[in-house]
């Protein structure tokens, strides 16, 4: 018989136990959805930011466009000789008017710009551009952030397709 303290005796301590394949899996997911992230949401924001700058420019062609054409409709309209036209050109900016019309006075002087303002189109309204703000998004984009992000990714994978370790 041996003594009760021999080594022999005692309980054998088990192996550390290793994550089953289930957990294995969810750190692979869980560091490609990292990967995934860090590339994908700084590309949706430039996506997000080109198309918020192309439909600005188209917003400027447009009224670019309407000045034009506002600005040629009078110029047909003087080629033409269009009377109500000449009858106010002269009244504005040489201040001769009908004999039968009674002349007001204008309070800015014969060559009021208020004629030539009257031809130009509405102000352009340029929409600001709207911005997902969240903790992910800004991790994401952010330098040192993404960095974090891109190399915690890359372990969890690591962790995730490393095998299982035996005795």
């Amino acid at each position: 018989m041996r003594p009760p303290d021999d080594p022999q005796d005692a309980p054998r301590a088990s192996p550390p136990a290793r994550p089953g394949p289930i957990a294995a899996w969810l750190f692979f997911a869980g560091g490609v959805t990292l990967l995934v992230a860090a590339g994908l949401i700084p590309a949706s924001d430039d996506l997000g930011e080109a198309r918020w700058q192309r439909d600005a420019v188209l917003a400027l062609e447009r009224h670019a466009l309407e000045r034009i054409d506002r600005h040629q409709r009078y110029l047909d309209a003087l080629d033409r000789a269009d009377p109500p036209l000449v009858r106010a050109l002269a009244a504005s900016q040489l201040g001769l008017v009908d004999a039968e019309t009674d002349a007001l006075v204008h309070p800015n002087g014969p060559n009021d710009p208020m004629l030539f303002e009257a031809m130009e189109p509405p102000p352009v309204a340029i929409p600001a551009r709207h911005r997902v703000d969240s903790r992910l998004q800004s991790w994401a984009t952010g330098g040192r952030s993404r960095l974090w992000m891109l190399a915690g990714g890359a372990v969890l994978v690591l962790l995730g397709l490393l095998p299982s370790a035996t005795r």
